[in-house]
């Protein structure tokens, strides 16, 4: 069971998101270009509902398991536009996850085995 206010990682991707947002380290590496953040990875979010609870939000799952509803909590997002989310604003920052998607954070954060760095 995960509870409401509980720490989590959650696998992000940016392809899987509807307006192509994704988390950058700053305000000024998402307007300027190219436009620098992390497309795919784990990042820190908070889970916004008890998991499992008693709504699922309406959405069926494959593996048959409700989703976790998590509000990320990473401060700058943009776009490949460098359109920018509001982080208090709830309808920009409460998504649904699948649980596979959703971890109890690492106490040593595993260092990455590769990293690419694309510039189109």
């Amino acid at each position: 069971p995960l509870s409401r206010g509980e720490e989590v990682e959650v696998f992000y991707r940016r392809s899987a998101d509807p307006y192509g947002y994704f988390p950058v380290d700053n305000a000024y590496c998402g307007l300027l270009r190219p436009r620098l953040g992390r497309t795919d990875g784990w990042i820190r979010a908070m889970v916004e509902e008890d998991w499992p609870g008693e709504e699922d939000g309406g959405i069926a799952q494959r593996d048959g398991m409700p989703p976790v509803r998590i509000r990320h909590t990473h401060p700058h997002w943009s776009n490949v536009e460098g359109q920018r989310l509001n982080p208090e604003d709830d309808s920009d920052m409460l998504v649904w996850m699948t649980r596979r998607e959703v971890r109890r954070p690492t106490a040593v954060p595993t260092p990455p085995t590769l990293s690419l760095l694309v510039v189109r």
